[in-house]
């Protein structure tokens, strides 16, 4: 039932059949039978596994976590997959493209199909020679590929762009299965360690916050470029590595790997050059850094080993950046005087309605027209505003737990909420960076810090005194808070919100919501994590395309002819 469900979605999705006008003809007219059965046993496997051995099953998931990772990135690998949306260059070759083995390719995000990807395929065939610092392909000069849009280069600098690095050995095709399955593989176990860190270890919280991560609107929308996966993976890893150092590096493999690792992070979060988000994310990480360290100073043993192996880092990352700097000063002058991105001035004062924007965004994989602004720009972490600051609060003042990580993140949310709705003086955005900082990337970092509150909130909060209070109570809290927000995102998105959208976003909010109020009671992780799968299904999971290769580009007759034209070596003039 739950795979014909999955399949009927898919159907819709693709735009086959209309939400409303699916349950007027046959819906297995309408459902590709490879695309169902790939759902259909993908989902069995999962729920039997689940249902009948669902300790033993979690239990060795936890513990080879990272071997099934391996696996699963090797066979994606072999296999092709990516989440691109190349084909519909076959649409432009051939007036129509084929369909991708599950969802919908997206034409909004010409930045990754008509931009990202093509450039970084033009690094196998760079006049200069294959992967060079340099491609004279792009705007028949040479050009810094490196920098700006972060490509594949036969260079030490590669350890700072480490899911790339596949294009410099695979082909085409794995080579862009190795960048997309690799970081969406690892946003989700480096998201999944920071959130034990978050919660104490309470895995199914940590789970429930790997996954609306991971799989959130802003993440997936944005998912190849702008480095947002980059920042968020060597971000968290970065404070992950650092809590495990001062816990527990006797190991001599630790006392190299931690710091080594911690500093090439470091170089990845800085290499990712997109300011509107790292300024925000680096001020939230480096308050938590620092509070590990005070917290825990009377652990922090430094010998003289601990010491040769972070000046080693220290080292690597100082003569690197400095090699990369003298390769690109030109191109980091250029961008440095342009109007957009190197005199970007943004004061605040714009308001904060898009944090009342996530519960509709269960609806935007189907339906992405009548947005006030397009669906990118519209795509938020699913939060569950205000709740966060609403557990934390309570945990902090009810409950009296001086929670530093809580109070940090109330303290740059609280910050962060004030500039969004009062403008700063010039002086003080420049002083602090924050002129860099746009309105739409901001909200998506307080998005973010709410989703972080949330789930420390609900690992802090007791279970005595939620499990004293009558679950009815719950569920008419849940239903309110749910028809509450959904009447206010209705208002802000009045062009989009049909009575279909509003039911359909009522009940998957409801259903998240009630887990969340009731997951310190014996059933309540079950409802939380079935709500939260839910959610991230609607709303993530389904926004990219799963295709395999580049083949249905490759064989069109004009790629063939380009190919041929371009090995006879002539001088064309276009």
């Amino acid at each position: 039932i739950t795979a014909f469900a999955l399949g009927l979605y898919f159907a819709i999705l693709e735009q086959r059949a209309t939400a409303s006008g699916i349950f007027r003809m046959n819906p297995l007219s309408v459902i590709r039978m490879e695309e169902w059965f790939v759902v259909f046993f993908a989902v069995l496997i999962i729920l039997t596994l689940m249902f009948f051995y669902r300790k033993e099953t979690c239990h060795y998931l936890f513990k080879y976590r990272f071997i099934i990772a391996a696996i699963i990135f090797i066979l994606c690998v072999i296999l092709e997959f990516n989440g691109s949306s190349f084909r519909i260059w076959e649409e432009i070759i051939t007036g129509k493209a084929s369909a991708p083995l599950i969802g919908v390719n997206r034409g909004i995000r010409s930045d990754e199909w008509m931009v990202f990807t093509p450039m970084a395929l033009s690094q196998y065939v760079n006049p200069l020679g294959s992967f060079n610092y340099f491609n004279s392909l792009l705007r028949a000069t040479p050009t810094d590929l490196f920098m700006v849009y972060g490509q594949a280069v036969k260079d030490i600098a590669m350890i700072f762009r480490p899911f790339q690095i596949g294009y410099l050995f695979l082909s085409e095709g794995k080579g862009m299965a190795f960048f997309w399955c690799g970081r969406i593989i690892a946003l989700f176990l480096v998201s999944f360690e920071f959130g034990r860190f978050l919660t104490k270890d309470q895995k199914a919280l940590s789970v429930a916050y790997a996954a609306l991560l991971t799989f959130s609107p802003v993440v997936q929308w944005w998912f190849s470029v702008n480095g947002f996966v980059e920042m968020l993976i060597a971000g968290q890893l970065m404070i992950v590595l650092t809590d495990h150092y001062i816990d527990d590096h006797e190991a001599l493999w630790k006392k190299a790997v931690y710091p080594l690792s911690f500093f090439i992070c470091a170089g990845i979060f800085a290499f990712t050059l997109y300011p509107s988000w790292q300024i925000p994310l680096a001020f939230i990480f480096f308050a938590i850094f620092v509070w590990i360290l005070v917290t825990k100073r009377k652990s922090i043993c430094i010998s003289i080993i601990d010491g040769f192996f972070l000046g080693l880092g220290a080292l690597i990352l100082i003569t690197v950046s400095a090699h990369v700097f003298s390769q690109s000063w030109d191109t980091i002058q250029t961008v440095i005087h342009t109007t957009y991105p190197g005199n970007r001035m943004d004061n605040g004062g714009k308001g904060f309605i898009g944090l009342l924007n996530y519960p509709l965004s269960v609806y935007f994989s189907v339906k992405t027209k009548c947005l006030n602004q397009n669906v990118c720009e519209e795509s938020f972490f699913y939060d569950f505003f205000p709740l966060g600051l609403l557990f934390s609060l309570y945990a902090i003042f009810k409950e009296k737990k001086k929670d530093g990580v809580s109070i940090i993140l109330l303290i740059f949310c609280i910050i962060f909420i004030v500039r969004l709705i009062v403008p700063w003086p010039e002086w003080m955005s420049k002083f602090t960076l924050m002129s860099k900082v746009s309105y739409n990337r901001l909200v998506v970092i307080v998005s973010w810090i709410n989703l972080l509150l949330l789930i420390r909130g609900i690992s802090l909060v007791q279970n005595e005194n939620i499990n004293q209070k009558n679950p009815w109570l719950f569920v008419r809290a849940t239903i309110a808070f749910s028809a509450v927000m959904l009447l206010i995102a209705t208002i802000i998105q009045k062009n989009y919100v049909s009575p279909m959208i509003f039911v359909f976003a009522f009940g998957v909010l409801t259903l998240g919501t009630l887990g969340i109020f009731l997951y310190h009671r014996s059933y309540g992780k079950k409802l939380m994590l079935v709500g939260i799968l839910v959610i991230c299904f609607f709303s993530g999971m389904t926004v990219n395309p799963l295709n395999r290769g580049l083949d249905t580009v490759k064989s069109q007759s004009l790629y063939q002819n380009i190919v041929q034209t371009n090995e006879k070596n002539d001088i064309w003039i276009v």
